[in-house]
């Protein structure tokens, strides 16, 4: 079933996500965790989290001391978020599958021509209300290994796969806050790990949706 998904769609969809294993290729069989890793853990376990990043980083870049690529990720500032209540994960899930960004994804890996089982979807989406105005939620986010903090967010990211059998053939692999600001978009990948796009005969039949509510 295509999008506006209901907020219960969606959270049974995330639900089924939860430890759940990828069958995109590229992801290596990861599991997904968008409550897990992004909701439900500790003060200390996302500082944990940001620790250990950090620190994987920094020896990736010493074992590939010619990777220009990896030393500036080495250097650039992270932040790893976790929302503060669960139900935003469910709603701002749902916001951004029913945005526009959502519906282009949802078209690409089932509509498309070159559409197949196995591909995946980046969704980033600016959350407002019916008026175009920004819609800010409680987070917290760790930077630096001293503690954790909090913050306000307007947007999340939603990391979605097609599945053969799940339910509404979506898995959710992640959801995470958001604190920089980037426009809506979309990235699709075909089981290759290749970016897709519409053809121009797609182009003209796309769906537009306009004013996207929470």
């Amino acid at each position: 079933m295509p999008p506006p998904f209901t907020l219960e769609q969606v959270e049974r969809i995330v639900r089924a996500s939860e430890g759940r294993a990828s069958t995109y290729p590229r992801s290596g069989g990861q599991v997904g965790h968008p409550l897990t890793r992004h909701e439900r853990l500790s003060n200390e376990e996302l500082r944990q989290r940001y620790a250990d990043e950090l620190a994987a980083r920094e020896e990736y870049a010493d074992l590939h001391p010619d990777d220009a690529a990896a030393r500036r990720r080495q250097h650039e500032a992270i932040f790893l978020t976790a929302f503060v209540r669960t139900l935003d994960v469910f709603q701002f899930t749902m916001a951004a599958l029913n945005s526009p960004a959502g519906h282009d994804a949802y078209a690409l890996m089932f509509r498309a021509s070159n559409s197949h089982d196995n591909m995946r979807a980046v969704i980033h989406h600016n959350l407002t209300d019916g008026r175009g105005a920004e819609v800010t939620f409680p987070i917290r986010y760790a930077m630096f290994t001293t503690g954790v903090n909090a913050a306000r967010a307007s947007a999340v990211r939603v990391v979605l796969d097609r599945m053969p059998t799940a339910y509404e053939r979506l898995h959710v692999q992640t959801v995470m806050p958001v604190l920089d600001y980037r426009p809506d978009f979309c990235e699709v990948r075909n089981r290759a790990g290749q970016i897709v796009s519409f053809d121009q005969a797609e182009l003209g039949q796309r769906r537009l949706v306009l004013n996207p509510r929470l």
